[in-house]
């Protein structure tokens, strides 16, 4: 139990690709990585996730769920749900976990987040501020949603944004290259398959864009190294 426990606290990073897990699924792991049941032991049994191929994820919340401390994945940065079959639904527990476990890095490539339940992914984006990466490719996003999407990228703090497949207009990816331009916390954000507007000269001006936002970062990292290796001198030598 001690080695298990030792386990859990290391874990940065959690997968559950090609799992065919739905929004109910979703929902559990959600509560499952924020502790929630783990201290309800009559309930635990019925959060257990059916197996793979079965409509639920590869991970399941056992009998003796209850014996792990509501903090079990203190260092939990990063989720890959990758290619499942969620919907926008699932977009709510997913916020409250991003938020109060603090994630930092989110892939939902490949889901089906389309159903208009009031959460949309641009809800999402523009609440999750904590997120450093977002991966919603191959989403079937509304078209409306990719466009407030775009308009929010001078606000977002994202370091990262993966839109493949998501169909833009000349529109959007013109707002995508000036909203770039302006918001340097962006050093990677990814068009492709975005269809007939994002052209090889689109790319190329974006990446050129992208790559001076990263060179900006960095100088401004090794600027604050040295500003601190500095005070760390003068509190020695005082």
């Amino acid at each position: 139990a001690r080695i298990r426990a030792a386990v859990l606290r290391s874990i940065r990073s959690l997968t559950f690709t090609f799992c065919d897990l739905t929004d109910e699924s979703v929902s559990f792991l959600c509560a499952a990585i924020l502790g929630s049941f783990f201290a309800a032991p009559p309930d635990t049994e019925k959060f257990k996730l059916p197996p793979i191929g079965s409509g639920g994820g590869k991970a399941a919340a056992g009998k003796d769920a209850a014996a792990l401390p509501p903090s079990f994945l203190p260092q939990l940065t990063q989720l890959d749900l990758s290619h499942n079959h969620m919907t926008s639904a699932a977009l709510k527990p997913l916020l409250r976990c991003v938020v109060e476990r603090g994630l930092l890095r989110l892939s939902l490539r490949g889901n089906p987040l389309t159903t208009a339940d009031g959460t949309t992914t641009y809800d999402f984006m523009r609440e999750a501020s904590i997120l450093q990466r977002l991966d919603v490719g191959f989403c079937i996003l509304d078209t409306t949603v990719v466009s407030n999407m775009v308009d929010f990228l001078p606000f977002t703090t994202l370091r990262e944004l993966i839109l493949d497949g998501a169909e833009l207009t000349p529109k959007l990816t013109g707002g995508i290259l000036s909203h770039v331009q302006t918001n340097q916390c962006l050093t990677h954000v990814s068009c492709r398959f975005g269809g007939a507007s994002c052209t090889a000269a689109f790319h190329e001006r974006l990446e050129t864009t992208l790559r001076r936002n990263q060179e900006l970062r960095d100088a401004k990292r090794a600027k604050a190294a040295r500003r601190r290796a500095r005070r760390q001198r003068q509190m020695e030598s005082s």
